[in-house]
């Protein structure tokens, strides 16, 4: 009885993992966030261009809205929350938007009146890449494609 003692105690495996189970566990770990990574990104920069693209066409419609109330359309995407000065201001009876929504990345979308052209104004964003963007990369309201500036 004392044998199996001695030998039990001399046979006891240390507790904890082996650097070649650990190994193996960060290999596997580095397998899947290389085949799902770019899954998600990708994913993320759909959801953003869609983000952009409802919020284009949401102010689009306010803008529309706003034209159909006061004869013409704002001089600012301000008017379309708060009350504008002027002439304008006795036809305007309500927001036409609670907010100025941003685009997917965060940032401001950019507006102006353009009269003589085929569009009534310019409504676009910058995209990705923000205001030092390629006028290529911008995204208009007029179209699914890039905006031409």
């Amino acid at each position: 009885m004392n044998i199996r003692k001695i030998r039990s105690a001399t046979h006891q495996m240390p507790a904890g993992f082996s650097l070649i189970e650990i190994m193996a566990v960060l290999f596997i770990i580095g397998m899947i966030l290389a085949l799902v990574g770019p899954r998600v990104q990708n994913a993320w920069s759909t959801g953003k261009l869609t983000t952009t693209k409802s919020n284009l066409k949401s102010i689009s419609q306010a803008l529309d809205l706003y034209y159909m109330s006061i004869g013409h359309y704002p001089q600012q995407l301000q008017d379309l929350v708060e009350k504008p000065k002027g002439a304008d201001a006795k036809n305007w009876t309500e927001r036409f938007m609670e907010s100025i929504p941003t685009d997917g990345w965060g940032n401001e979308f950019n507006y102006k009146k353009t009269p003589k052209d085929k569009n009534p104004y310019e409504l676009y964003s910058y995209g990705p890449h923000g205001p030092d963007a390629d006028s290529a990369e911008y995204i208009s309201v007029w179209n699914d494609s890039k905006k031409d500036k």
